[in-house]
């Protein structure tokens, strides 16, 4: 009963977001809301971005839908689910206040300082609940973690994951292909822990994404079809990922004891490496070059897979498929016993080698790249104190 009540949940949510992406669409032209480019933007043309406004509300309507409806079948939350309620208490209201703060900054602007300070506020509520990370299961010699040490190193990684996830979606397809690509991981080890909640809500966002990323990939602009997910898409969809990574890492003790001992963290946060790593890697190369960290630049991965000469499909699908590819390494090494430490490493290895091949030859300094954008504006000269005069007496008159 479990699986048909996520099919049918999967089906709702691929329904419900066909039907108002359209909808968003419309009003998007009509009130004139476009993602503007700009020198540092790889679009042409002006395009909506309020696509991520259908995100989170189709994932909790399906999601509650579908949850009332199996109990007044009969049926009986899980224990675990049960004992995990108030983590998706805390996380339902993080995500509607990141959610704002996305809708808002898509809408008007918001300064990176107060979407920063809103991040760290939402990661709290994670750890509040309950939700942090509390073993290692050996990673550099580390088991378990004393919550002075875990909390905020939890809090510290969902925001890592927040601005991983927005600031990669850059190119079309890319967050979204991403995020189906860890969603199908992280469901399918949900269903062999018999984490039937958190299935439920891995495959309600993948059907919430299919529909958007046709209008992404494939709209056309001048057919006005074309959308983007925005900021309001982006950090719900970080935030989500982060807490269902937790979720998998955190409460496999509680739902599934026999697989407590299983480092799934790796696989799970082993699809968000590629994001991850290239946050941390574009800020410290920020911070060499005497700037600050959070201004905008083109010295992104996927900024520098275009300068070598890839279309933008093909860079979406070049990291979609290396993010798939660390799944599956990760799956593999984990089925087989190896040691954790080394498949870290060689995680990290293999990154490097991938950034040592991409710069090779990449030519675009970070320090002229990571200048501030500074508007301009025409300046009207002053007008004639006589002919301010003739135009009042003639306006008296």
């Amino acid at each position: 009963m479990e699986w048909l009540f996520v099919l049918i949940t999967f089906c709702l949510s691929v329904v419900l977001t066909s039907a108002f992406l359209p909808g968003i669409l419309k009003v998007s032209h009509k009130k004139r809301l476009y993602d503007e480019a700009d020198e540092r933007k790889v679009h042409a043309g002006n395009i909506p971005r309020l696509g991520g406004l259908s995100f989170l509300p189709v994932v909790l309507f399906a999601c509650l839908l579908c949850i009332g409806i199996y109990l007044l079948s009969g049926f009986d939350l899980s224990i675990g689910f049960r004992k995990v309620m108030s983590q998706i208490a805390f996380f339902v209201c993080g995500s509607l206040l990141l959610y704002l703060i996305g809708v808002r900054d898509d809408l008007v602007g918001l300064r990176y300082r107060t979407k920063f300070y809103v991040q760290f506020l939402v990661a709290s509520f994670l750890p509040l609940s309950g939700l942090w990370l509390k073993n290692l299961n050996g990673l550099f010699g580390i088991y378990e973690i004393a919550p002075w040490l875990g909390i905020p190193f939890t809090i510290l990684l969902v925001v890592l994951i927040i601005n991983a996830m927005n600031f990669i979606d850059g190119v079309d397809g890319l967050a979204a292909g991403i995020s189906v690509v860890s969603l199908i991981i992280l469901s399918t080890l949900f269903v062999v822990s018999q984490m039937w909640g958190y299935a439920l809500i891995s495959v309600t966002t993948i059907g919430v994404l299919l529909p958007f990323i046709y209008y992404n990939l494939y709209g056309k602009a001048e057919q006005r079809k074309k959308l983007f997910m925005g900021d309001t898409g982006s950090l719900t969809l970080g935030y989500l990922l982060a807490y269902l990574c937790l979720s998998l890492s955190t409460n496999i003790s509680i739902v599934a004891p026999h697989l407590s001992r299983v480092p799934l963290y790796m696989v799970a946060f082993s699809t968000l490496f590629i994001p991850m790593f290239d946050v941390v890697r574009v800020m410290i190369v920020r911070i060499a070059h005497h700037q600050s960290p959070f201004l905008p630049d083109r010295n992104h991965i996927h900024h520098v897979l275009l300068a070598k000469g890839f279309s933008t499909r093909q860079t979406a699908g070049t990291i979609i498929l290396i993010t798939y590819l660390y799944g599956i390494f990760n799956i593999f090494c984990l089925s087989k016993g190896f040691d954790i430490n080394l498949i870290f490493l060689a995680n990290l290895l293999s990154w490097i080698a991938l950034n040592i091949w991409l710069m090779k030859g990449h030519k675009a300094q970070a320090a002229s790249q990571a200048q501030p954008a500074v508007a301009t504006q025409e300046v009207t000269p002053p007008t004639p104190k006589s002919q301010v005069d003739i135009h009042r007496k003639e306006k008296r008159a």
